[in-house]
């Protein structure tokens, strides 16, 4: 069973936006943009690059562990965060790697390797980064599993994805097409990246290269988080670009001050099954002191009819008398909406 939007529009709590179904008409909105970089340069260094790119898009590239010396003259203009990221891989003779050692997008020395075939759909980027191939000891066919990544901009919140991306045109180096299996179950995702193993039908030991793989993937993403502040004191209901939050009540009972949230979303948000609550978890109920400094973030809830029940248990840091002066910063994501991604990889090479 799956809740509709309107039916969330008394909630959109805790599991509460059921997901479109495939084949549902979904409305038509803007493209999520990717954020652009624009700069012209004389004899710029890789260090040049990264740092434009911070600081036009919020999001950093670690080079510790490239050479970061690229004397260049170099002129972008309105070029997206991934093209740049990959214009920079290659200047440092690198590849990307992403989300490993905390840092969402690091270059690391290519050191002879091969570069990864890569596709950009706006703020997302595909990669196609290994191939597996094993023998069916009782047909003698060659099995071929491709892994591709998935990574997105790290400020987007992207909660869920296809399993397998639906294929439109594929084949190898000597024109045998190439076939994934439908497969339309969807999966949770989180972080800046997402990976994905897909069975190949039609590959066989005489292929030498995927020439094309091309198809969309479908995520559910929002386009940014939402942070609204209340009165801890004072029940009160914000909306915010579609997205209304309200603070029903924060008490306390016993050792614990309870706080419950109530969450509505628009009509045409995406739409999550009944079971699929995954996403609340990662929505943050902050309580800020009067000082303006001291926070206590929990992330103990449950679900209470249509609210969402957050609890604050009392200690030796945290035992305020009442909450007069003390404020909420809720954060939950914006209107999420099914993004179609489109991709196209060439070249891929077989083992």
């Amino acid at each position: 069973m799956s809740l509709s939007s309107t039916s969330l529009a008394v909630l959109l709590f805790g599991a509460l936006t059921a997901l479109p179904l495939r084949g549902q008409n979904v409305p038509t909105e803007t493209p999520i943009a990717p954020r652009t970089i624009t700069f012209t340069m004389e004899k710029a260094t890789a260090p040049d690059v990264a740092a434009a790119i911070a600081k036009q898009t919020g999001m950093e590239v670690d080079l510790t562990a490239v050479e970061g010396k690229m004397p260049a003259s170099l002129k972008f203009n309105r070029g997206n965060f991934w093209d740049a990221v990959e214009f920079l891989a290659v200047a440092t003779d690198s590849r990307v790697v992403i989300g490993s050692q905390g840092k969402p997008v690091r270059l690391v020395p290519l050191n002879g390797g091969l570069r990864n075939p890569v596709s950009i759909a706006g703020p997302f980027r595909v990669a196609a980064r290994e191939v597996d191939t094993r023998l069916d000891l009782q047909t003698g066919k060659a099995v071929y599993d491709l892994t591709i990544d998935v990574a997105w901009e790290s400020r987007l919140p992207v909660y869920r994805m296809d399993a397998y991306p639906r294929i439109s045109r594929a084949f190898d180096d000597a024109g045998r097409p190439i076939t994934v299996k439908p497969f339309t179950p969807r999966t949770p995702v989180s972080g800046v990246q997402h990976s994905l193993r897909v069975p190949l039908d039609g590959l066989s030991r005489q292929s030498k290269e995927i020439a094309v793989l091309k198809g969309t993937l479908t995520a559910t993403v929002a386009e940014e988080l939402l942070r609204i502040e209340f009165d801890a004191d004072t029940p009160a209901a914000k909306k915010e670009k579609g997205v209304e939050v309200a603070l029903k009540k924060f008490v306390k009972q016993g050792a614990f001050w309870f706080a419950d949230i109530q969450l509505i979303y628009p009509a045409h948000s995406a739409v999550f099954e009944s079971f699929e609550t995954y996403w609340l978890s990662r929505n943050r109920f902050t309580l800020i002191a009067p000082d303006g400094k001291t926070k206590f973030t929990t992330e103990d809830y449950e679900e209470v009819g249509n609210q969402l029940r957050y609890r604050f248990k009392e200690g030796k840091d945290f035992k305020p008398k009442d909450l007069k002066g003390w404020k909420v910063e809720y954060q939950t994501p914006g209107v999420t909406r099914e993004k179609v991604i489109e991709f196209e990889l060439k070249g891929i090479s077989l083992p």
